[in-house]
């Protein structure tokens, strides 16, 4: 559906998201958020559930794009740049993926969102969020970047602190809506928050229907900080953020050789994921002191990530990934991390998989044998009891070896051969009890 130009608009910003420029534009306008999104093609209508898909701010459809430049007054590559489908070509997890079977109510598919993104929150950087003096940002404030949706990005280089995901006073994640399901934004019909103002719904008694925001701003509130980053998490942060440039590194070592960048992430990614998982058995890949702050204890694990990949050989990985196999044992395969590990197959190069491999198999194994092991839900086989719960053999399990079977079990003056019939023989269910006060229907004949 075609909308037309708004009489005003804005330039967006250096990195900024698509929800942030939502804000800012309808800030301008004096309009509600979602009477912006109604005006701008992204909603069919500006009512309070009229919700837009949460897979906007990752990308926008040829379509829905059109609608939204030409009544944003942008050009199609400022669209573009505001989605975070702009990072696919280095990061592979902004990339549009799309749902096998779940479509739209006007037949388009649906872009997945349960991936390594930040889609119903974000972090961010009061500093960076004040203006910077121009008249645009005192009015509307800065920009809420894209980049900050990004797990690897934990820091910001330009104030060298740690980046926030809570509001100082209502201590809830920045533009979350708890209990209202998958929002591009809360409160989208209130048009008297600042784009810098916290969102989050406050519960009262005394206005049920209409609850207060927090209102807190997060340009000028301070929060409790902790340690500044170290000297090594400053590092690790420029190389991260010079590998999702468009004009940054093409390629990046692991392992001794080097990949392209939308590797090394995925190789990050499921690196991170084992470590958490066994945490705190890689506790001394980490050279700073851990912390329960979200974006310090996501440094921490990047931090092991990379020094695992940043080995010149698969023999040395391992030696770094001991203590991890010690901890998980025997039961590799049979956790999440392994199970999806064997059924997705990812990308990743050929010596990590040698260093990951001893992790969940005892032995290496063709592909149709991982995803077979990956799909088993049950270990060894189920024991059924062939004796009632009371008696001297109520512990016996079903199902014994022929050896157990040759002689009656002791205390019994029957044959073995009844007994293992009975062992073997798995009792029939109880009879059905038959209704008695069965209610009449017009088929019953009446007496």
């Amino acid at each position: 559906m075609l909308r037309d130009p708004l009489p005003l608009s804005l330039d967006p910003l250096e990195d900024e998201s698509l929800p942030g420029y939502l804000l800012r534009l309808s800030h301008r306008l004096e309009h509600t958020p979602a009477r912006v999104m109604f005006l701008t093609g992204l909603t069919v209508t500006d009512r309070s559930e009229a919700r837009p898909r949460l897979s906007s701010m990752v990308h926008l459809d040829a379509d829905t794009a059109a609608v939204f430049s030409t009544a944003a007054r942008l050009t199609p590559s400022e669209t573009a740049a505001l989605c975070l489908s702009a990072f696919e070509e280095r990061y592979p997890y902004a990339a549009p993926a799309f749902a096998d079977k779940a479509r739209t109510m006007d037949g388009r598919k649906v872009i997945r969102t349960e991936r390594w993104l930040f889609t119903t929150s974000t972090r961010y950087c009061p500093q960076c969020l004040a203006s910077n003096g121009s008249t645009i940002q005192n009015e509307h404030g800065g920009a809420w970047r894209r980049s900050w949706r990004l797990p690897p990005v934990f820091a910001c280089m330009r104030q060298r602190v740690f980046l926030e995901h809570l509001c100082p006073v209502c201590q809830q994640p920045v533009h979350f809506a708890p209990g209202s399901g998958a929002r591009l934004l809360p409160r989208i019909k209130d048009h008297r928050l600042h784009p810098l103002q916290c969102r989050t719904t406050l519960p009262t008694l005394e206005r049920p229907f209409d609850p207060p925001s927090c209102g807190t701003r997060l340009d000028t509130t301070a929060s409790v900080q902790g340690p500044p980053p170290a000297h090594e998490q400053l590092v690790l942060q420029e190389r991260l953020a010079a590998l999702l440039r468009p004009d940054g590194p093409g390629t990046a070592q692991s392992l001794g050789e080097p990949i392209p960048p939308e590797q090394y992430f995925t190789q990050i990614r499921w690196l991170t994921s084992l470590l958490s998982l066994t945490w705190p058995a890689g506790s001394d890949l980490v050279s700073s002191t851990t912390s329960s702050d979200e974006s310090r204890a996501c440094a921490g694990f990047l931090e092991a990530a990379v020094r695992i990949t940043d080995q010149h050989s698969p023999a040395e990985a391992i030696d770094l990934l001991r203590p991890v196999l010690l901890s998980m044992g025997d039961l590799g395969w049979k956790t999440v991390w392994g199970r999806r590990y064997l059924l997705d197959q990812p990308p990743i190069q050929q010596r990590l998989r040698l260093t990951l491999d001893p992790l969940i198999l005892i032995k290496p194994t063709s592909l149709t044998r991982r995803q077979t092991i990956a799909h088993r839900r049950k270990y060894g086989p189920v024991v059924r009891p062939a004796f009632p719960a009371s008696g001297p053999h109520r512990h016996q399990p079903a199902g014994l070896p022929a050896r157990h079977l040759r002689s009656p079990l002791p205390g019994s003056d029957r044959p073995a051969r009844q007994q293992r019939t009975r062992i073997l023989r798995t009792p029939p269910p109880p009879p059905r009890a038959r209704c008695r006060n069965r209610p009449r229907t017009m088929a019953t004949k009446h007496r």
